[in-house]
């Protein structure tokens, strides 16, 4: 039966973590946390748009970051499902340890690397145009983040040691490096605009 984490409570979510099982696991707990943070960068749009009177374009800008910033919710907890079918089926009684299994679980940890670098470069358009009470708001959810695309980075060069195409691990990694240093360009402006915001 597929996982669907988007069903469970918080404190179910989370014993599943702490349990014997082996997923949901480390990729799944980011994927959660990266829809976290958007869902705050999204909080601040609404309270934003509710609170001033922006101008046309401005308020344009700001649906279309919320809108966006929903999108990638959803995805990132799509993403936890897919993170524990593919660590269920690499850990399985009858999984064979395959090349496609391993890369499986490559893939997904490296997809949610790359949506919440998406959610943080929403994340610093927000915060330079948040009202002045939800700015930190905006930067926890830069944080959450920042920090899930991290672990999903080590996540993902951890597992490309189990794979024997050279090729693909040689990519993958030059690409997570590339996302793992824009992540962290990212959060710096982050914490540059809301220090501006002061």
């Amino acid at each position: 039966m597929p996982t669907n984490y988007r069903a469970l409570t918080i404190d179910r979510f989370l014993a599943d973590v702490a349990s014997e099982r082996v997923a949901p696991a480390g990729v799944s707990a980011a994927a959660v946390t990266g829809a976290l943070g958007a869902a705050l960068c999204e909080m601040a749009c609404i309270h934003t748009l509710e609170a001033t009177a922006s101008s046309s374009d401005d308020a344009a800008a700001l649906s279309d970051a919320r809108e966006e910033l929903s999108r990638y919710r959803a995805h990132c907890l799509r993403l936890a499902d897919a993170d524990a079918a593919a660590v269920t089926g690499l850990f399985s009684a009858d999984a064979d340890g395959g090349e496609s299994g391993v890369k499986r679980a490559v893939g997904v940890p490296f997809t949610v690397a790359d949506a919440c670098a998406s959610v943080l470069e929403l994340a610093v358009d927000v915060t330079e145009a948040a009202t002045y009470r939800t700015v930190p708001d905006t930067v926890t959810g830069a944080r959450l983040a920042h920090s899930a695309l991290g672990s999903c980075a080590t996540t993902v060069v951890w597992n490309l040691d189990s794979v024997a195409d050279q090729s693909f691990a040689t990519s993958v990694g030059a690409a997570t490096r590339t996302i793992e240093r824009r992540g962290d360009e990212l959060i710096e402006a982050a914490r540059t605009e809301a220090d501006r915001r002061r």
